[in-house]
């Protein structure tokens, strides 16, 4: 080889990766809302847990934050009802120090759930995964699932 010349870098694939517009499996994406339903009933029958109120905010949140970037005013409203509704669940158990929650504000949370599912179904898996990041990112937290 001529000494002016640099030798040729070997070839080195990308790692494949799906692409971030298929969704993920079925199971997987009724295993995301069944575990929010599941904590709802348990906040419902008292015999919650803090982790409860956890899995209800993350939900809702992830959902509030979907509502305002890609829909409308009605759902934006619906989510900042069912998230109010939690904040006052928990201002309740640090008075009582038990979890549960009044019919208003377990049927403003089961609408705000009903509408985080929907959204998740119209939602694209881009939008999904920027929204989980995003409330990841304001929570403080670091997303290794991404």
């Amino acid at each position: 080889m001529a000494g002016n010349r640099k030798p040729r870098k070997g070839y080195c694939p990308k790692r494949q990766q799906m692409p971030i517009t298929i969704r993920h499996s079925g199971s997987d994406e009724k295993a995301l809302m069944f575990d929010a339903h599941t904590e709802l009933l348990k906040m419902r029958e008292g015999v919650a847990t803090p982790e409860s109120w956890h899995v209800l905010t993350c939900r809702l949140n992830i959902g509030n934050t979907l509502a305002h970037w890609n829909f409308n005013d009605t759902a934006r409203d619906v989510m900042d009802t069912g998230l109010e509704a939690l904040r006052q669940v928990y201002a309740r158990m640090e008075r009582t120090d038990k979890w549960g929650c009044s019919a208003d504000e377990l049927a403003s949370i089961s609408a705000a759930l009903v509408l985080t599912d929907d959204i998740q179904m119209a939602s694209t898996r881009r939008e999904l995964r920027n929204a989980i990041d995003h409330v990841y990112k304001v929570a403080g937290i670091e997303n290794s699932a991404a």
